[in-house]
């Protein structure tokens, strides 16, 4: 594909996919009167529009070539050979059936809804309906279509990387007094937020970035690549990791929290089997053991160990597990009311009740002793705080079992790769266990009226359950060795030494961030940041192993020497970082002369980690050209920004964000890159207000 509409196409899909991954956790809007999650909604869909036409464009372009050429070998053509190649061992992909099912029983939902068009579009609050839905699957098939690429699974890795550890530094300012916004929401140094609007959305986000950072600092190679990183690359990332986890613990939301436990569990365990390490693996167990029974006897009224509830910071994580608390005591209300909510009217037992409609339907069972719990006057009941029965009040039953498929295929597909050369009863074995434990948990809380309301939590930990059980069980399995009779051809790949330690630690990552997510998930909301992360982390778990062993490009290292990640890619990142940054907090309202520190302080500090970052990776003098790129880019919007905030219109600093993203866009892809750079296309984009009709504004 070496046309120049194909080049061109090829570039501007990966842009806009890696503009949507690095902006939307930041990106929110002074200027509208809902600054969070429906403006983010909106953002995501409209670059996920561009880069799906993008890459429509592109495959167009590559199909027409590959029959002009017609049949002579030629470097153009191969893509579209590669294409056609990979596209049934997709198709076998169980995760791939699970999210087609996931799709269809949310638009069964919307037909059958009690308000279609309020289920299509979504509520003015959260704007989560079938249309947000769409956006989530249609970025997960240009995840797929992207980061099957040379080195893109590793350039989005990167970017997410850089993005979580300038998200989480905003969120230490908050902590220290020094915060760049006027918040009315809610006091930031007690619990911050960040770009979030709700310390537990910013928890969420930051569980799903911290194992991806704390690969980084393990010393073994990004996905797809064979260089590990230096000890200085390693401090930079284990460095992030923990500033990521510090921003998680400075939520005080218990949801994130046990996530988070949930995730170095997890790493743990999988470590310990994978070395054969028994003695360790008996020793995490005793720990998971020891502190689950401590946050059992210390959430009791009378317990010894009340007096570690009173602790700063601990003591929300030990009161997490207290059924007679405030928090504890909304939640188990909120998703009783939900069931009788179903009982009501059998049918939506199997179809639901439709996106976003629970604001108008939960007045009809509102239990008056949250009168009395409600802390905020206006509160909100339109979320179970639990995704499986949201899902369930959504799409019925039809929705709950495609929300747990995704789930299940999910740790299946990790597991899988992770341990090729098993026998297929042995994962007979983990299927039965994932869904016998997760149906038992919700068919024994259905059955019993007192456990009504922990059917979520019951259907989805004993899913996880059975992941655990499977690990421990795994280190007595009988077959320990590749077994020829059992083996595909992937499996003898993955099966080699120096192709296990590409894929076990990537893939470690990725299955303890999923289970750290479904923990969390039970006690909180899918928001757009992290609905999108954890989507493109599934297409992600889809393509890593092809993209490692794979034939033809997908076996090669990223292009150039350095790994594919210059200076340039770098200096857009930071820049479009620091240029977001700029838009959320420089406005009419906010005065440089008192958000001056905080603001600068943030800039610098992004500033700082995307060239100590870059720096890690390129050992050349190249380094003056990510100084002058970034800080020229920055610099020339810092400008503009400042003359259209001197008029104080809203509406024009809208346009000139846009404007900005958009014309970097046009340079990155169409403009004059080595032609190494030209076949990965780099990553900024912006979407006009015109595609805002299908986003739903």
């Amino acid at each position: 594909m070496r046309t120049r509409l194909g080049i061109f196409s090829k570039a501007a899909s990966e842009a806009a996919f890696l503009v949507a991954c690095v902006t939307v956790p930041v990106f929110f809007n002074f200027y509208s009167r809902r600054l969070f999650e429906p403006d983010k909604g909106a953002w995501l869909r409209t670059l996920i529009l561009c880069g799906l036409v993008f890459w429509g464009v592109g495959a167009l372009e590559s199909r027409g070539e590959s029959r002009r050429v017609k049949g002579r070998k030629r470097p153009e053509a191969e893509d579209s050979a590669l294409v056609e190649q990979q596209t049934l061992p997709l198709l076998r992909n169980p995760l791939i059936w699970s999210i087609i099912a996931y799709l269809l029983a949310y638009l069964i939902a919307t037909v059958f809804s009690i308000q279609p068009v309020l289920s299509w579009w979504g509520s003015y609050d959260r704007a989560e309906g079938f249309m947000a839905i769409l956006g989530y699957g249609g970025a997960f098939g240009l995840g797929l279509a992207v980061l099957s690429r040379p080195g893109a699974i590793g350039r989005f890795w990167r970017g997410v990387c850089l993005t979580g550890i300038a998200v989480a530094f905003y969120a230490v300012l908050q902590r220290l007094g020094l915060d760049a916004g006027l918040w009315d929401i809610q006091e930031p140094t007690v619990r911050v937020f960040g770009t979030f609007g709700n310390p537990i959305f910013l928890g969420s986000y930051l569980l799903l970035v911290f194992p991806l950072t704390l690969l980084g600092s393990l010393g073994y190679p990004f996905p797809g690549e064979s260089r590990r990183p230096d000890k200085r690359g390693r401090l930079l990332y284990g460095t992030g990791a923990a500033l990521q986890a510090i921003g998680l613990i400075l939520t005080l939301s218990r949801g994130p929290f046990l996530g988070l436990i949930t995730e170095i569990g997890i790493i743990l365990i999988l470590w310990a089997v994978l070395q054969d390490r028994k003695r360790l693996l008996a020793g995490v167990l005793a720990a998971v053991i020891v502190i689950a029974g401590v946050l059992l006897v210390a959430s009791q009224p009378d317990a010894p160990l009340k007096f570690a509830r009173d602790l700063p910071y601990a003591g929300r994580l030990v009161g997490s597990l207290d059924a007679t608390s405030r928090t504890s005591q909304t939640r188990l209300l909120t998703w009783g009311a939900i069931l009788k909510l179903l009982d009501r009217e059998p049918a939506r037992w199997l179809v639901g009740y439709g996106s976003d409609t629970l604001i108008l339907t939960f007045g009809q069972v509102f239990p008056e002793a949250l009168v009395s719990l409600s802390n905020t006057v206006g509160t909100l009941y339109d979320r179970a705080h639990n995704v499986i029965l949201d899902a369930l009040y959504t799409g019925g039953l039809l929705g709950a079992l495609a929300t747990l498929g995704i789930y299940a295929c999910a740790f299946a597909a990790g597991l899988r790769y992770v341990w090729p050369a098993a026998r297929r009863f042995q994962y007979m074995l983990l299927w039965i266990l994932m869904a016998g434990l997760s149906l038992a948990g919700g068919g024994i809380a259905l059955l019993a009226p007192g456990l009504n309301p922990y059917f979520g939590i019951l259907a989805g930990l004993g899913l996880l359950a059975g992941v655990i059980l499977w690990l421990i069980w795994h280190p007595w399995m009988e077959t320990r060795e590749p077994n020829a009779a059992a083996e595909s051809d992937i499996a003898e790949k993955l099966g080699r030494e120096q192709d296990r330690a590409k894929i076990n630690w990537p893939m470690i990552v990725l299955i303890a961030a999923i289970a750290g997510h479904l923990v969390e998930m039970q006690f909180g909301i899918a928001i757009v940041a992290t609905s999108f992360l954890f989507w493109i982390e599934l297409a992600v778990l889809v393509i890593l192993p092809q993209s490692v062993w794979g034939k033809d490009t997908y076996s090669q290292p990223a292009e150039s020497g350095n790994g594919g990640f210059s200076w340039m890619f770098w200096g857009m990142v930071t820049a479009i970082l620091m240029i977001t940054f700029i838009f959320d907090f420089v406005t009419p309202e906010i005065s440089l002369r008192n958000a001056g520190v905080p603001i600068a302080l943030l800039l610098f500090f992004t500033w700082v980690s995307g060239l100590m970052l870059y720096s890690a990776e390129e050992k050349s003098t190249e380094r003056i050209k990510f100084v002058i790129l970034s800080l020229t880019l920055t610099g020339l919007y810092f400008i503009l920004h400042l003359l259209l905030v001197a008029e104080k219109r809203g509406e024009w600093l809208w346009w000139g964000y846009q404007g900005v993203l958009v014309l970097l866009l046009l340079v990155w892809a169409g403009g004059g890159q080595p032609p190494p750079l030209r076949e990965w296309g780099m990553d900024r984009s912006g979407g006009g207000d015109t595609w805002f009709i299908w986003a739903g504004e």
